[in-house]
């Protein structure tokens, strides 16, 4: 592994985001040894819908995975930092770092940190880092996000058209609270079983509860989710970026944003969101950006997963979700291949991911309204796609091997062939 900081945490973002894991991507952790309490989960057994004046649209515990599922096993919260420390220990870092002088065992993994990557040869399968040195291997897997260099390099080789980054029109603000401050605005979560609070999803009473569409195609709205076993809340608000666009012309991401320009943008909201916001002791600013499905994920030696491969607005969900998807079937067609059959295993991984990946790529922008007047013609608008169907979508994918096994991706049963002709 080639990390190019010296922790894991990126260049641009100190602040430790909270993610979801669905119980489906869940169960592909646990299967290769993920410890659940050292993520310190909050369950996500309700979701509250309100309008923008705090009325209550909706307390939905349709989004509690373990009533969908045979093994009972929930969608989690937890933050980026628990899944990567975990990712380490899997790997074996964490008891090297513990036992290096009574000679710990060697870790399965090399785990080079502080590589910046100056280029990357698929053909090769070489890439050389800036300072000179040169690591070579049977496969480049390029898990270096939404400006990757190896997905660059794969189209490059493959004379495929340069994939960059797409803005959204949209902005995310991150603010982050304790519980008990929380609750001194929204009692109302507390007052759930011991399950817990999930999210609160604001939105304009003129939009339907179930699909954040209305005709003014005003998107705002503002999540909250509790993380940390319920002991604080991370807010989540998406609003335009035309006021920000100037100031982040060569960054995405701001820190330390004054509360009152969060506060303009919600200036409509009531009066519980206004406090809120000003309660928070610190707001970061996000450009929302992904990708457009690409067709081409493999070349040479080389293949993209996760963001590098399929970076997805966060309205569903699923991007780190969708990485773990990846990751484990990509785990599964090299598991003990040999040499000469790498290439074949790469182009089985992609017929089976991208289909699926794609999907939510194009269903991420449908919720957070980003398609693009082609896909709106595509699908057609109103479009027929509920919560509750893709979260059961969600709970369905039970990893790589029951895929092979059932001879088809799961998919969503309504609109599978407009959201080809849009993958395509």
């Amino acid at each position: 592994m080639l990390p190019k900081t010296s922790n894991d945490s990126t260049d641009n973002d100190d602040r430790d985001n909270v993610l979801v894991i669905y119980a489906n991507s869940l169960g592909l952790l646990i299967k290769h040894g993920f410890r659940v309490e050292a993520l310190d989960p909050t369950i996500v057994a309700k979701m509250w819908t309100l309008d923008t004046q705090d009325n209550v649209l909706m307390a939905d515990d349709n989004v509690d995975t373990r009533k969908l599922r045979p093994d009972k096993l929930a969608s989690v919260l937890t933050t980026r930092l628990r899944i990567h420390n975990e990712l380490a220990r899997l790997l074996g870092e964490e008891e090297s770092r513990e036992g290096a002088e009574a000679g710990a065992r060697r870790r399965p993994v090399n785990i080079v940190r502080n590589t910046k990557i100056q280029s990357v040869d698929v053909n090769a399968g070489r890439v050389t880092a800036v300072d000179g040195r040169e690591f070579a291997g049977d496969v480049i897997v390029g898990a270096d996000g939404i400006n990757s260099m190896v997905r660059a390099a794969i189209q490059e080789a493959a004379s495929a058209p340069a994939s960059l980054p797409q803005h959204t029109g949209m902005v995310t603000y991150l603010g982050d609270l304790s519980a008990e401050q929380y609750a001194q605005v929204f009692p109302l979560h507390l007052a759930q079983d011991n399950t817990g609070p999930v999210a609160i999803q604001q939105l304009r009473p003129t939009m339907n509860s179930r699909r954040p569409i209305d005709a003014t195609n005003d998107f705002r709205r503002m999540w909250t989710f509790a993380y940390d076993c319920d002991r604080r809340v991370q807010l989540s608000a998406v609003a335009p970026d035309a006021k920000w666009l100037s100031r982040m012309s060569k960054r995405t991401i701001l820190s330390n944003v004054d509360a009152r320009e969060v506060a303009e943008d919600f200036a409509d909201f009531g009066e519980s969101t206004q406090k809120l916001i000003q309660m928070c002791p610190r707001w970061d600013v996000w450009l929302l950006r992904d990708l457009d499905p690409l067709s081409t994920w493999t070349f040479g030696k080389a293949v993209v997963i996760g963001d590098a491969a399929h970076a997805i607005q966060p309205h569903v969900g699923q991007g780190c979700n969708q990485a773990i998807e990846s990751a484990e079937v990509l785990g599964h067609f090299l598991h003990r291949v040999a040499r000469e059959d790498v290439s074949r295993s790469l182009s089985s991984f992609v017929r089976l991911r991208q289909p699926r990946a794609q999907i939510y790529q194009i269903a991420s922008r449908h919720f957070g309204g980003s398609l693009r007047p082609e896909e709106e013609a595509i699908l057609g608008q109103p479009m027929d796609l509920d919560f509750e169907t893709y979260l059961q979508l969600t709970a369905d994918w039970n990893g790589a091997e029951a895929a092979v096994k059932a001879g088809k991706v799961q998919i969503m049963p309504r609109h599978y062939e407009q959201f080809v002709k849009l993958a395509k």
